[in-house]
């Protein structure tokens, strides 16, 4: 946790669930799974959301929050990045949530490939990429997963569908 960073109460209402610029995974959740878990177990890993204007974006937790909103909570705890958070360190969070619990499933690094590059080149991306998605990639391959980000959404599709696959 940077010091910046901080853990507030927030009152649900004022949270945007609208905004998915920081969305890396969208892996199903079993909501109501999570919200009995939360309320047997409580919070076990607090959403990371981004102070925008009047409103909070999602950058991590969103399944937490949805949960949340399904045991009617009104108020919960979060770690809150400030408003002058960068959009790249919260698109790099986002990222980390994710690919230090699992593996980065294809379409996963394939989205989180693509917001990266609109910040930094291959070469930077491959010089941090080990402190960003657990493991080294090289400038080659990340030029090769933007190849295939940039195609159509029906390619798209069919790999979150399972049917195809790219190593």
């Amino acid at each position: 946790v940077k010091m910046s960073d901080r853990f507030c109460e927030i009152e649900a209402g004022k949270i945007d669930l609208t905004d998915d610029s920081y969305l890396v995974s969208d892996d199903p959740c079993d909501i109501e799974a999570l919200a009995l878990a939360i309320r047997t177990s409580g919070l076990f890993n607090p959403p990371v959301l981004k102070v925008e204007k009047d409103s909070y974006v999602v950058v991590s937790g969103k399944p937490q929050i949805l949960a949340m909103h399904h045991n009617k909570q009104q108020k919960f705890v979060s770690l809150v990045m400030p408003e002058e958070t960068s959009a790249l360190a919260a698109t790099i969070r986002a990222i980390q949530s994710v690919a230090f619990s699992r593996e980065l499933n294809p379409t996963e690094l394939l989205r989180a490939v693509d917001r990266l590059l609109g910040f930094m080149t291959p070469n930077e991306l491959a010089l941090q990429s080990k402190a960003i998605f657990g493991r080294n990639y090289q400038a080659r391959y990340i030029d090769q997963v933007a190849a295939i980000s940039a195609l159509p959404d029906p390619a798209f599709r069919l790999m979150q569908e399972g049917n195809v696959a790219f190593k």
